[in-house]
């Protein structure tokens, strides 16, 4: 296991995905002018032991504020990386961007908008999903597609997008009434057509909370289904290959 560090000046810093180059992208603290000011989380972009920040859409640049805000949440294999930006309408009303060769683009169609959104996944052709204004999205092309809910349902979230543009998310009804669901396009190649959303066959059962291994190595127990706190690691175990610990409890 391997620490990423932070950011100049930062104290914490989380990683959120990697594509097949070994480049990470995350969110980390950046300070650098001293204990006195307030540190603010970015968006970076990790490669050979080296965090860059992503910078943001907005920047106010106060004196009591001297960095805009962002956070990154998915890298392709041509390096280009999704998140989420502040703006100039504060940093509550945050927009989806896909930043690539350090230009940071938003992805709303009005910049200055006060429509919330996030992305949360690319593939390789550029397609990127995530969420604007409770509504599972699709960016490509400069157009933004509203993928949908299940019927009933009052808002969706878009969380990952494969290289056949199949997009996997959940559909709410409300307050802690999730369903995951799958998105797939009903048309025939080179035509428009639309998705539709698929829900799983029967309700998924919760992960019951054990003790898990990492692959066949001894040396690594861990309860896999936990999140991670404190700063951005890098291991060669995969959490994907996590086996039950026998007569774990």
């Amino acid at each position: 296991m391997t620490s990423l560090g932070t950011l100049r000046g930062g104290t914490s810093s989380r990683a959120t995905g990697i594509n097949d180059l070994g480049q990470v992208v995350g969110s980390s603290g950046v300070n650098e002018y001293g204990p006195q000011f307030r540190e603010f989380q970015q968006g970076f972009v990790w490669q050979n032991g080296t965090m860059r920040a992503l910078g943001s859409l907005f920047c106010p640049c106060k004196f009591n504020q001297r960095y805009g805000t962002s956070a990154a949440s998915a890298i392709n294999a041509s390096g280009q990386v999704v998140g989420d930006s502040g703006t100039a309408r504060g940093g509550k009303v945050r927009h989806a961007f896909l930043w690539h060769s350090r230009v940071m683009q938003d992805l709303e169609e009005e910049p200055g908008s006060r429509a919330t959104s996030q992305a949360y996944g690319i593939n390789a052709s550029g397609q990127v999903v995530g969420v604007l204004e409770g509504r599972a999205t699709l960016w490509q092309g400069g157009v933004a597609r509203d993928l949908g809910t299940l019927p009933g349902d009052a808002s969706s979230t878009a969380r990952a997008i494969n290289a056949a543009g199949h997009v996997v998310g959940e559909s709410l009804a409300g307050p802690k009434k999730s369903r995951a669901v799958l998105w797939q396009l009903t048309a025939r190649p080179g035509t428009s057509g639309r998705f539709r959303v698929t829900p799983p066959a029967r309700p998924m059962a919760s992960m019951p909370s054990v003790r898990w291994s990492a692959g066949h190595d001894p040396r690594i127990i861990n309860r896999c289904p936990e999140p991670f706190s404190g700063r951005a690691m890098s291991s060669p175990i995969s959490i994907a290959c996590c086996r039950k610990v026998p007569g774990g409890s």
